[in-house]
């Protein structure tokens, strides 16, 4: 929409009043002109918001205009799994989020994001008298929900007997822990039994 200031008041004599509010004699009659000129609006400028795979951004990718000296704040969003990392705005590097633009020209605004690691749990492997484990004994890290594998190796004269997997008890050798949650895992081995004697 135009804008308009006021210029002056004119009559048909020529005279001039720059006042908007002016007082008259009316002992004739008059004619009074008022004169406005147009007020030529700010200049706008294009703020260009784009993304990264890994996030979005509020307001979303997109091109905005905005008047001169505008400020403008924009919120990088990341999805799971995705941390915010930096801007580019103009070929320049900014870390704070969110981030505020004053509209002194056109810029283009970038958010980039970063994988976040994938979260891990601890599986605990100990053993008794008797034999060993592959992997060893131990604390190993593993990403969730993978899977595992450990193998109870019986020491000579032993035989694997079974395992305790936070309390309970399994079997199977090798055994697969689905890594869902920090895990202790210990093998028990048995002695053989000596074998059977007779007397001639």
């Amino acid at each position: 929409m135009s804008r308009y200031h006021f210029v002056e008041w004119r009559d048909e004599l020529g005279n001039v009043w720059t006042t908007p509010a002016i007082s008259l004699l009316i002992d004739r009659d008059k004619t009074l002109t008022v004169y406005y000129e147009e007020v030529p609006a700010p200049p706008t400028y294009t703020l260009t918001v784009a993304t990264t795979a890994g996030g979005n951004t509020d307001p979303t990718p997109g091109s905005y205009t905005h008047p001169e000296g505008a400020s403008v704040t924009v919120t990088a969003i990341p999805n799971n799994g995705y941390k915010f990392d930096h801007w580019i705005i103009n070929g320049i590097t900014r870390t704070e989020n969110p981030t505020t633009v004053t509209m002194d020209k056109n810029y283009t605004l970038t958010a980039y994001f970063t994988a976040l690691p994938p979260p891990e749990h601890v599986l605990t492997i100990a053993t008794t008298i008797g034999g060993t484990t592959t992997p060893s004994p131990g604390t190993y890290p593993h990403v969730e929900n993978t899977t595992a594998t450990v193998t109870a190796v019986p020491d000579s004269g032993f035989n694997f007997d079974h395992w305790i997997l936070d309390g309970a008890t399994y079997t199977s050798n090798p055994i697969n822990v689905l890594m869902d949650t920090d895990h202790s895992l210990t093998a028990y081995f048995s002695e053989e039994a000596p074998p059977p004697q007779y007397s001639i």
